[in-house]
């Protein structure tokens, strides 16, 4: 499975639920398209079954209810996995943001670099 596509697949389907400029019926062909990639990606649940009938139907409403619930199927960021320059914390270690450069992390609050962590810990990414 390649972690970062599932994700970057999840944010495109947000992005797209969200475009209310978008016709109906193209919306629904393009949420479909990346909701069977996804599929690719984390296999098949009963979840995502209900999010590509509701895309199918162009049911947004119930798709965008049951979004926050197909990200539960994706993994975990890990801080290996974001990029420079991402706003992050770590979640029930520490809750002050952080920012992630080159030379290592940055604490928002200080400006203070501290060193990288280890490339598996899971943080949280500020939307």
């Amino acid at each position: 499975m390649n972690k970062l596509l599932a994700r970057k697949l999840h944010g495109a389907i947000r992005y797209r639920l969200s475009d209310e400029a978008l016709n109906p019926r193209i919306k629904g062909e393009i949420i479909h398209k990346l909701l069977e990639e996804l599929r690719d990606e984390i296999g098949n649940s009963q979840t995502l079954n209900c999010c590509v009938i509701a895309a199918r139907f162009h049911q947004f409403k119930i798709l965008g209810a049951l979004v926050p619930e197909l990200e539960k199927l994706l993994p975990a960021t890990t801080y290996g996995s974001i990029p420079a320059g991402t706003i992050f914390t770590l979640p029930g270690v520490l809750d002050n943001p952080l920012r992630k450069t080159k030379q290592g992390v940055v604490r928002i609050t200080d400006n203070k670099l501290v060193g990288h962590f280890n490339a598996w810990q899971v943080v949280q990414c500020a939307d």
